[in-house]
């Protein structure tokens, strides 16, 4: 398991659990890595995303979200991936609401992300600040490249990529995607640590400012 992911669990059954800097309805925001048994929160979270959104995010219609499917999402390899769920509570239980990942290469340099949020909660922030955080785990795990593959109709995240200092390039073989690339090393980062005061940037702390 990466260092950054063993601060999470640190021996634990249970993850630690972080607030983040976003509240709505009056309620605080947690994030945590997922786990194996929150498969029932993440089929309850896909039951309130849009048909439109489940195709922007997996680039296909996806009618039903099969066992197997969502085992693959919360079953994941600590070792290469890491995946960050944001929680609100909601009565006696948590109530999952938005889930942003990445999937590193072999090298362990360059690292593919994806971020969802529940349909009814877009254009709140919660999508981008689940992406500073992702950009702050992987900057601690010493990553070099967050990428990601972008449907071109996709204005909303064209533009939060372009915000956090992505490029943005046309993908040569699809017309209808862009690719978006972060240098984690560059100084649009190293401003966005220096400026973030919440407490992921505390948890991770030395790793960071390495």
């Amino acid at each position: 398991m990466p260092r950054t992911a063993k601060l999470f669990f640190n021996g634990r059954s249970q993850a630690v659990r972080l607030p983040v800097d976003f509240r709505f309805d009056g309620s605080e925001v947690f994030i945590r890595p997922i786990k194996p048994e929150d498969e029932r929160l993440y089929e309850e979270f896909a039951q309130r995303l849009t048909p439109e959104d489940i195709r922007l995010r997996l680039f296909a219609p996806v009618h039903e979200l099969s066992h197997q499917f969502l085992a693959r999402l919360t079953q994941i390899d600590y070792a290469r991936e890491m995946a960050l769920i944001a929680l609100r509570r909601a009565g006696n239980e948590d109530e999952l609401v938005g889930v942003v990942r990445l999937v590193a290469d072999p090298d362990y340099e360059k690292a593919e992300y994806g971020v969802l949020v529940r349909s009814d909660l877009k254009g709140i922030g919660l999508g981008w600040t689940l992406m500073r955080h992702l950009i702050l785990y992987a900057k601690s795990e010493g990553l070099k490249v967050l990428y990601g593959l972008v449907l071109k109709e996709n204005l909303p995240m064209i533009q939060m990529c372009r915000e956090l200092g992505f490029k943005v390039e046309a993908d040569a073989d699809d017309r209808s995607v862009w690719i978006v690339t972060l240098d984690l090393n560059s100084a649009a980062i190293a401003d966005l640590i220096s400026r973030s005061a919440h407490p992921l940037r505390d948890f991770l702390g030395r790793l960071l400012d390495r």
